[in-house]
């Protein structure tokens, strides 16, 4: 399942209440007439819409809007993420992703989400990220949020770890470590557990600054998934491998 969002014009930072033009894409994984995953291999994710849904909804809460509504699974995922990467009149876009996701045979190993049918999207997340970075067009200040397995494929490219980060206009926030398998949907609880501590404040900042530090949010989304992991230890996994 897909979601995108968009907002005010700093990825960098969280916006504690900004009025925002956001959007959201939903994208699930759904079984076939007869109940089994669209691909033979393939795990069904059957709890992956709700947590998509929860993500969405935690981002209302700073601003945030659907950038587009979507109640089927008859849709171009591709060409939807690539309208919104190239949008004009978007200033901050939040991409988050919980589904599937494989890693290309060969050298390359570069990472490709899976739409509904199972089936690769045909360029992978890296080209998402070159399209914004090196666009000479506006382009949306993006976070990718991707709760898909070997997501940290997308967050290791080298040559975007070697850009200045102020001059960035894509980050990824990534559910694993290159090559690991993701599980139970723990990047997406987690961002909504931390964003929603925010929200009722049980998480403190100083009310003077406009916006929340990435880094502080980051960590504290990271401290709370290895908490999920902690949690999980000993226990049959949550759900079939993203």
């Amino acid at each position: 399942m897909l979601n995108m969002a968009q907002a005010s014009p700093y990825p960098a930072k969280v916006a504690k209440s900004q009025p925002a033009i956001t959007r959201t894409a939903r994208v699930a994984l759904v079984p076939t007439e007869d109940g089994d995953s669209p691909r033979p291999g393939l795990g069904l994710l059957e709890h992956a819409s709700e947590h998509a849904m929860r993500v969405r909804e935690v981002l209302r809460g700073f601003g945030y809007e659907p950038y587009v509504d979507l109640d089927s699974d008859d849709v171009n995922h591709l060409e939807l993420v690539e309208e919104a990467v190239a949008s004009q009149d978007v200033d901050v876009l939040i991409v988050h992703i919980v589904g599937h996701g494989e890693l290309a045979d060969g050298s390359s190993e570069k990472l490709y989400v899976l739409n509904s049918a199972g089936q690769r999207l045909r360029r992978p997340v890296t080209s998402w990220i070159t399209d914004i970075e090196d666009a000479r067009e506006q382009r949306p200040l993006t976070l990718f949020i991707l709760d898909v397995c070997y997501a940290g494929e997308a967050a290791v490219t080298s040559w975007h770890a070697r850009m200045d980060v102020t001059k960035r206009r894509s980050w990824v926030l990534a559910a694993t470590g290159p090559g690991r398998k993701a599980f139970g949907y723990r990047l997406s609880r987690a961002v909504v557990a931390v964003l929603q501590k925010y929200v009722s404040r049980e998480i403190r900042f100083d009310p003077s600054v406009r916006y929340i530090p990435r880094t502080t949010v980051y960590r504290e989304i990271e401290r709370t998934v290895n908490a999920l992991i902690e949690e999980d230890r000993g226990l049959p996994h949550l759900g079939s491998p993203t």
